[in-house]
């Protein structure tokens, strides 16, 4: 309980000491106030430029730092009581920054002073000014130090100094002053520092006069001048102005600024930074010319550099908009954007008309993806500068994200500089907004502004290909695609868009050639490969799509489908271990992938192995019940398995999905031969050859179907057509023999059995002893 005691007495001490504190603050403010002026800065034309404090230190004299009043074309000095007198530059000690002013109806009694030699560590201050503008104010703080390691000795001091307070008077208890006040120290927290107010009789000793600028008639107003040069974006006449300005005032800050800021805008980075450097050395307490080194630093990519001069712009000129603006660009540059955000927030605060600010701040928006946010912003940017297309541009390009491309459109018909690479490219970028939103009229309208604007814009022809092949306008989307192609033969997209219109035109050849360039290039697309194994496996060129399948699966090995084609080309190249293996690749992918059911089936049809064939069948129609191939694999299983009975019904399945299915007629033709349905066998076997006239097997079946049905005519007019397509075919023969048989015409038969007999003697030996072995008339013996 005692422990507590104490420390509420402890509290109460520091409180009451707290106190004190700010009331001898306040009675030194009073003794003092009338001693501390404000100094005005005038230009030509009699308007405040900068404004600083002063010290009275005789009646009619007044010190203040020379930096306050270097620039001034006229002084002006506001007493306490609010009387404003006119001054004059008396003597000048440039090397302490402390000048005397004469003001001839000043009679206030100056301050009493104190020897530095007196001061000591630790002792109290009260720095009195006129910070920011806001009128005479005080701060307390403790001598930090006595500096002697220059060539003057300065007083540090933890009393706070703000831009406006320079020239002020730093005051010990008893309202003696110590010294005047100069500068923050860049490296401390509250750390200022003063000039000791021995240097005042020194000054007023051996201080020389001023060096007034020779008299220009008539002087112009070298501020404005520059003003309204930077605002045409003069650059040139700027520069030109600037060293005109430097000539008459040579140590002017805003001259060297100005001179710097045209050296960066004309491209002389470099330059820039040299005259810059080197001017905000000569004049540490000039922002604009921190603020135009950030800008110069922000355009060569050093944004740590340009990051410190933004922060010592914005200590010496806190309200500065433009210079907050700067810091956001350096941060967001150094890719710090909760910083760079807060930056830009205050830059609006005090300046929020500046679009510049509100670029940067979109910007940050856009790089962190927030499409909404960007838009706003550009929004505001672009109503603040109208005339600046880049803002457009940029806008242009958020609300393409943003799905709006009419919106973007518009932005872009307003730029009046238009016709640059960018804007074409704007453009395309407004046209695949509005081809995503599936507005297709108005993206064609926008690829061919982006193309009228740069006709060599290889993006913009495969685009607009893409949005004519859409709108089935197959020529002329293959001539966008051809012009994207010459402009850039690496435009693999394109390609195999042109590819699938020859495809689709009939011209496969070409089509095949295309999807085999895309397909082996270095930076070949998948689709190209699946492409040109489709267009492989429909010319029977199975070698082909066996390498463009192979290549699509080393590209993209994820897709089932890609190995079952790898498989299915593998089947028709007669590999079928490789076929099997691609094929099991595709089942541990997809294990419900019918297609690779199908094609196993047909793998082990091809064996001969129809028990298997018919288990992997059953299992791709349960899979795939609408795949007509599956349906005709099991079918044709079934038949080999000599159960023609149930392939009929899968025949006529697989039919039913696919009417032109001419292999399925085929079969379902062989399967009623096996019926002895001689009549439906014939229909079956018809409607195969009107589909597929050079189909040899649904010819040689239609034969036997005939002489199944005892048309012996038909039959040889069949046999005769195989005879002209297929010679080398023992088969043809033996029904052509037949044929001749039932015809009676046993000399045509006797040829047919010798071109037989040379063909199969076994085969025709089997035919003489069965055509010997005919009932009755039938029989028609041959020679041997």
């Amino acid at each position: 309980m005692r422990a507590i005691g104490r420390f509420v007495s402890l509290a109460w001490l520091l409180l009451a000491a707290t106190s004190a504190h700010a009331d001898q603050a306040q009675d030194l403010l009073a003794r003092v106030r009338a001693q501390v002026v404000t100094v005005a800065a005038l230009n030509s034309r009699a308007q405040v430029d900068s404004e600083g404090s002063g010290v009275v230190v005789h009646a009619g004299r007044v010190v203040t730092n020379c930096h306050v009043v270097a620039e001034a074309h006229s002084l002006r000095l506001t007493l306490a009581d609010g009387r404003q007198l006119v001054a004059t530059r008396l003597r000048e000690d440039p090397v302490r920054d402390l000048c005397l002013l004469e003001v001839r109806e000043l009679t206030v009694a100056g301050v009493a002073r104190r020897a530095l030699a007196d001061v000591g560590q630790g002792e109290a201050v009260f720095a009195v000014g006129n910070p920011l503008g806001l009128g005479l104010a005080v701060s307390a703080g403790v001598v930090s130090a006595i500096d002697r390691r220059g060539a003057e000795p300065r007083i540090i001091t933890s009393a706070a100094v703000s831009p406006g307070s320079s020239g002020g008077g730093l005051f010990d208890g008893a309202g003696r002053l110590l010294g005047i006040t100069s500068s923050v120290l860049e490296l401390g927290q509250n750390v200022s520092v003063a000039i000791p107010a021995d240097a005042i009789a020194r000054l007023e000793r051996d201080g020389h006069p001023p060096v007034m600028p020779l008299p220009v008639t008539p002087e112009p107003d070298w501020l404005a001048v520059a003003e309204e040069l930077r605002l045409r974006a003069d650059w040139s006449g700027l520069l030109a102005h600037a060293e005109r300005w430097q000539q008459v005032y040579p140590t002017s800050a805003d001259a060297l600024a100005s001179a710097g800021l045209a050296e960066g805008n004309l491209g002389r980075l470099a330059a820039a930074r040299e005259r810059l450097v080197r001017g905000a050395a000569a004049a540490p307490w000039h922002a604009l010319t921190s603020g135009y080194l950030a800008r110069t630093y922000l355009a060569l990519g050093d944004y740590a550099a340009a990051e410190a001069e933004a922060r010592r712009a914005t200590r010496l000129q806190p309200s500065g908009g433009y210079y907050w603006g700067l810091l956001g660009d350096a941060l967001r540059g150094l890719a710090r954007p909760d910083e760079a955000a807060s930056a830009y927030a205050t830059a609006l605060r005090f300046s929020p008309g500046q679009a510049s600010v509100w670029e940067g701040w979109a910007d940050l928006a856009a790089a962190a993806g927030q499409g909404d946010e960007a838009a706003e912003r550009y929004r505001v940017a672009v109503r603040l500068a109208p005339n600046a297309d880049g803002l457009r541009r940029k806008l242009a390009q958020a609300l393409v994200l943003r799905g709006e491309g009419a919106a973007a459109g518009r932005e872009l018909a307003a730029v009046k500089d238009s016709g640059k690479a960018d804007d074409a490219k704007a453009w395309n970028n407004v046209g695949t907004g509005e081809e995503k939103a599936g507005r297709y009229r108005e993206a064609e309208q926008a690829y061919r502004k982006a193309l009228a604007i740069d006709p060599r814009l290889p993006e913009a022809w495969h685009n607009l290909g893409l949005v004519l092949r859409r709108s089935g306008r197959d020529d002329e989307a293959a001539k966008a695609f051809e012009t994207a192609i010459e402009l850039n033969p690496r435009a693999t997209g394109a390609t195999i868009m042109l590819a699938e219109l020859r495809q689709r035109a009939g011209r496969t050849a070409e089509a095949a050639e295309l999807a085999a360039r895309a397909c082996e290039a270095a930076d070949a697309q998948v689709a190209a490969c699946r492409l040109l194994g489709s267009i492989a496996s429909e010319r029977r060129e199975w070698e082909r799509a066996e390498n463009a399948y192979a290549r699509a699966t080393q590209l993209d090995g994820k897709l089932a489908d890609d190995w079952v084609a790898l498989g299915q080309a593998r089947v028709q190249r007669g590999k079928a271990a490789e076929a099997a293996e691609a094929l099991q690749r595709a089942l541990a992918i997809n294990p419900s992938q019918g297609t690779a059911y199908q094609a196993l089936s047909a793998l082990h049809g091809r064996r001969g192995d129809y028990t298997k064939a018919l288990e992997y069948g059953e299992r791709a129609t349960q899979l795939e019940p609408t795949d007509y191939q599956a349906w005709s694999n099991k079918g044709y299983s079934l038949l080999k398995l000599q159960r023609p009975g149930e392939a009929v019904p899968a025949f006529e399945t697989a039919l039913r999905l696919k009417p032109d299915f001419a292999n399925a007629w085929i079969n379902l033709g062989e399967a009623k031969i096996a019926q002895r349905q001689m009549g439906e066998a014939i229909a079956a076997l018809r409607k195969a050859l009107e589909l597929s006239p050079g189909a040899s097997d649904a010819r040689l079946y239609l034969t036997s179907a005939y002489i199944g049905a005892g048309q012996f005519a038909l039959a040889r007019e069949q046999a005769t057509l195989l005879a002209e397509k297929v010679p080398q075919v023992p088969q043809v023969w033996y029904l052509m023999a037949v044929a001749n048989a039932g015809l009676g015409d046993r000399e045509a038969a006797i040829a047919a059995h010798a071109r037989l007999k040379s063909l199969n003697p076994a085969a025709a030996s089997e035919l003489r002893a069965r055509l010997a072995a005919l009932p009755g008339s039938k029989a028609m013996p041959l020679p041997e």
